[in-house]
């Protein structure tokens, strides 16, 4: 798969917020875009462990390729991964991708929180 180059004139957008009123869980995104390459860097759920933010469930394109996927970690020792084969990805814009990406761990972050949890056996209360 080939990347696709940005112009040097190009736009970021990257930024991060709280999930939840106790501030222990958040979203994190950046993406790249010109008037033609939208390319997504990562969008990200994110829990707090020992003042650490530790990256749970993660999407991205490789650098601006049509392989949009999603990452989820196994475990908290250390960033090994395993890519999700079974989500439905809409065939919608790059730009609609991100926003759909941002969307989903909204939605479900709690869901991405209790099987990692489970996964760790972490019991968080």
């Amino acid at each position: 798969m080939k990347s696709k180059k940005i112009k040097k004139h190009s736009k970021a957008v990257e930024g991060q917020f709280p999930l939840n009123p106790s501030n222990s869980d958040r979203l994190t995104f950046n993406a790249t875009f010109d008037d033609k390459v939208f390319i997504i860097s990562n969008v990200s759920y994110e829990m707090l462990f020992d003042q650490r933010w530790e990256w749970i469930i993660r999407y991205d394109d490789h650098g601006g390729t049509e392989d949009f996927h999603r990452h989820e970690r196994y475990c908290l020792e250390d960033e090994s991964d395993f890519p999700s084969s079974n989500i439905f990805v809409p065939d919608i814009t790059k730009k609609k991708l991100f926003e759909w990406a941002i969307n989903d761990i909204k939605r479900n972050y709690m869901i991405y929180r209790t099987k990692f949890c489970k996964r760790n056996s972490i019991d968080l209360y």
